[in-house]
């Protein structure tokens, strides 16, 4: 039972990694941490560029298991 579960969880998330940064820290902090990130193979989000048509920032939120932001 805690397989289908977990699957079911798994199968549920788009993103392992939202974030969302504002200021200056977009650009430099955030875009290194998103880099390195993908360069380990996490599915992260970035709120400035990841939406897809169809997409809404509320279902990136919710689809993913973590969530980095500043406010």
């Amino acid at each position: 039972m805690a397989d289908h579960d977990e699957e079911s969880c798994s199968s549920y998330f788009i993103y392992d990694v939202f974030l969302s940064f504002r200021g200056f820290t977009r650009y430099g902090f955030t875009d290194r941490l998103y880099h390195a990130l993908c360069e380990r193979g996490i599915t992260t989000f970035r709120d400035d560029e990841n939406l897809r048509v169809g997409d809404t920032l509320l279902e990136a939120i919710e689809r993913s298991k973590y969530h980095l932001t500043e406010n």
